[in-house]
């Protein structure tokens, strides 16, 4: 019995292009690198999210969502 999972992105090891999510990674990656710390493009590349840090004592810390997932039923 096939098991689906519907609101999901495709796991960082999975490399056929129609369903994995790495171009949205990349692309979020190079759009965002000029305003965050270059250690940040590591996590967005492997799942989308990242932290850094404003200022002492406000970090933040962006979560991946399905927002742009073209197989988001």
């Amino acid at each position: 019995m096939a098991m689906l999972f519907h609101d999901r992105y495709a796991p960082h090891d999975i490399d056929d292009e129609t369903v994995s999510t790495q171009w949205l990674y990349k692309l979020v990656a190079d759009l965002w690198s000029h305003w965050l710390p270059e250690e940040a493009k590591e996590t967005i590349l492997r799942g989308g999210f990242y932290t850094a840090l404003a200022q002492p004592g406000f970090r933040i810390i962006a979560l991946n969502s399905n927002v742009c997932y073209t197989f988001n039923w």
